[in-house]
């Protein structure tokens, strides 16, 4: 994982600390390979003052997006993601939900 952030923040650490997202990844196939393809060959800034003035992101390996969504998932690896299309792309509801827990996407 790659992240540039004095604060050092972590996106896949929040994400297991919020239930509703969780429950989404844990029972939606479509909704999960969507998280790992807005993960993949993007940045992710907080929605946050200091973040945005000193150009802070937080980004993440392929590999590390996949092992990310098998681990709330509680099953498979990395391999049950890497790879399955539409790497690079966020998806409406994927973005939305992002932003509710402060996240936004960032162009390098």
């Amino acid at each position: 994982m790659t992240e540039q952030s004095e604060e050092r923040r972590d996106m896949g650490a929040e994400l297991f600390a919020v239930p509703w997202l969780v429950k989404k990844v844990e029972s939606d196939d479509d909704y999960a390979k969507a998280l790992y393809a807005a993960m993949c060959n993007m940045g992710w800034q907080r929605m946050d003052v200091m973040p945005i003035l000193t150009d802070k992101y937080w980004s993440c390996s392929w590999r590390y997006a996949g092992g990310l969504v098998a681990g709330i998932r509680c099953e498979g690896d990395y391999m049950d993601y890497y790879c399955s299309g539409n790497e690079g792309t966020v998806r409406d509801d994927i973005r939305e939900d992002l932003a509710k827990i402060g996240w936004q996407p960032y162009s390098y």
